[in-house]
């Protein structure tokens, strides 16, 4: 099939998705998600699922997560570090016992318990369109769901790697330990160094010409590196955001800024939402009674699990019910690691068919409820006067 006819079908999905659901209610992410759904393979077969939309898809994600970080400001790390913390540690803890729990009740071995646990552990915001137009991403709430995803994701990562390891019959220790250092030392260069040399090239690119770019490389050569140590390239792309945010602070011009959120949020990261619809089976939910159970079991297991992370935090640090449950619905989502722990671990017979078919249901079916959710309990918000929405404040650098 022609390159260009794929950018061209891409193109009118953008382009008539957003401009018909203007006057709606409905979630731009969830649309987005719906439409690939219809042209995918498993709909129409419009498009198919082939290696260009796929790796448009990646660019969509890291850069989700890349703009998020943008929005993070490093002093309101230290602000919110401990309840960032404490909500990172419950959102990861109660779906991974839950999860355990689930494969051990379904007759799953060791290893593959502690990897369903794991998948169910980690969660990728998929909101941030929705969060980003309604100027909530200074909410608190918001950057603790953000800042929840590193804890998430990359212990999830270090889970399937140590799974990895003890089914090669490796030294799990070592390989526990040399991530840690790694991590760690990626985390201090990506956050100390960052900043430095964007004030730096800032301030020597008078023409103000290749900032756009330079940007961009930072974003790459983040995700690159984090890949090259065995974390997943959005937790990188995400430090990068974080980091970059800071080193803004140098620059005169709000211009590359604006030409950065434009290429993300006009193009990749709609793809990114049309892929995962393309990617749904939903024939996958009659393929058996046992199927089902199962099925339904994770699902309700995930929303139970990461909903209750949001609760426990809400009551610890006093956030009342909308804002607890909002922080449980934003990482309901379970997309990247998720999909990439489900395909290893079927992949080295660690989880059966079965179990890999339910995590494809329920990254659908939290992708498609995730949007739809956060916009009911932020509009609940709205109305009672506990939030307020800006989409038309500037960007800020």
């Amino acid at each position: 099939m022609s390159i260009f006819f794929i950018f061209m079908v891409l193109i009118i999905i953008i382009l008539i998705v957003s401009s018909l659901l203007n006057q709606t209610r409905i979630p731009l992410e969830t649309a987005f998600m719906i439409a690939g759904i219809l042209v995918g393979p498993h709909g129409f077969g419009i498009l198919p699922l082939g290696e260009t939309v796929q790796a448009l898809a990646s660019v969509g994600l890291i850069y989700m997560l890349f703009l998020a970080g943008l929005e993070i400001k490093m002093e309101y790390i230290r602000k919110i570090g401990l309840r960032a913390v404490a909500f990172g540690i419950f959102t990861f803890i109660i779906p991974f016992i839950m999860g355990f729990s689930i494969g051990r009740y379904f007759h799953l071995g060791l290893l593959g318990s502690i990897l369903l646990g794991s998948i169910l552990s980690s969660h990728t915001i998929i909101t941030y369109p929705l969060l980003k137009d309604r100027g909530l991403m200074k909410e608190e709430i918001v950057s603790i769901a953000f800042f929840g995803t590193v804890f998430t994701d990359t212990g999830a990562l270090l889970i399937l790697a140590l799974i990895v390891a003890a089914k090669a019959g490796e030294a799990v220790g070592a390989e526990f330990i040399q991530l840690g250092i790694l991590f760690s030392l990626f985390v201090l260069v990506i956050l100390g160094g960052i900043p430095l040399l964007a004030k730096k090239f800032f301030k020597l690119d008078h023409a103000k010409r290749s900032d756009f770019h330079f940007i961009i490389l930072i974003l790459l050569i983040t995700a690159v590196l984090a890949e090259i140590i065995k974390i997943h390239a959005i937790v990188g792309a995400f430090l990068a955001g974080i980091a970059l945010a800071a080193g803004l602070k140098h620059h005169t011009d709000g211009q590359p800024l604006r030409e950065v959120y434009f290429f993300g949020r006009g193009f990749f990261i709609p793809i990114f939402l049309i892929v995962v619809g393309m990617k749904t089976n939903l024939t996958i939910l009659i393929s058996g009674a046992q199927s089902l159970a199962l099925t339904l079991f994770i699902v309700l297991g995930l929303i139970l699990a990461k909903i209750s992370a949001g609760l426990l935090t809400g009551r610890i640090f006093n956030y009342g019910l909308d804002r607890s449950l909002a922080l449980g619905f934003m990482t309901l989502p379970q997309l990247a690691v998720t999909l990439a722990a489900a395909v290893v671990g079927k992949e080295m017979g660690i989880i059966p068919m079965g179990v890999f078919n339910a995590v494809v249901v329920m990254s659908v079916v939290t992708s498609l409820s995730s949007p739809i959710l956060v916009k009911w309990v932020f509009d609940r918000m709205m109305i009672k006067g506990d939030v307020t929405f800006d989409s038309s404040r500037p960007f800020e650098l």
